[in-house]
């Protein structure tokens, strides 16, 4: 009730925010992970698994939701992981589905070997590789719903690794998969970096 009378109506008003915000959902982590009490750093701790001869459970630490609209930009810090993949699912997609391996997900796929490091784009089993010259410590993942691009840099040189080609509807999430000990940090709330507006 306004106490001071009546007033004209208010025209509505579009509010946005310039950055992507959202929280890794600890039900989606699987028992040999842990996700830190804020919520935004994986762990895989090598001496929590020694005592299996196979880890069989690769399935993906899943962000919440995000409206499949306009421009979603978020960082993925990995620090003596070597594989892991980072990447996007549809919110249809299940846990269990291999990321990159379905219709309903993309991702950059990281491995060391022997001969030194291996960088894949994978969607719907295909794979892309990719030779990269600096190793990206720091991943930019960048959904243009816009246009209907998915895109990963190397956040630290801003070099452009690759880009998938989808109209995003409904809503995706955001997927991470450590594969051997290490951590993976997620960076929420950044800026839409120069290098991703120009991309």
């Amino acid at each position: 009730v306004n106490t001071l009378g009546t007033s004209d109506t208010s025209k509505p008003a579009l509010i946005s925010t310039k950055n992507t915000r959202f929280q890794l959902n600890k039900e989606t982590v699987p028992p040999h992970l842990q996700l830190s009490e804020a919520g935004t750093v994986i762990h895989f701790d090598e001496l929590a698994v020694e005592n299996e001869s196979r880890l069989t459970d690769c399935s993906a630490v899943l962000g919440e939701s995000l409206p499949a609209r306009g421009r979603l930009y978020w960082e993925a810090i990995v620090d003596r992981c070597e594989a892991y993949r980072i990447g996007v699912a549809n919110s249809i997609t299940t846990r269990s589905s291999s990321l990159g391996k379905n219709r309903t997900s993309w991702c950059m796929r990281y491995y060391a070997t022997p001969a030194g490091h291996m960088y894949e784009f994978l969607h719907n089993g295909a794979s892309h590789d990719v030779l990269i010259t600096d190793f990206p410590a720091r991943v930019g993942v960048f959904v243009n719903c816009d246009i209907g691009q998915l895109s990963f840099f190397n956040a630290q040189s801003g070099q452009l690794l690759h880009t998938f080609q989808h109209q995003f509807t409904g809503f995706v999430c955001p997927a991470f998969i450590i594969e051997q000990p290490g951590f993976l940090t997620v960076c929420t709330g950044a800026e839409l970096p120069e290098f991703a507006k120009c991309s």
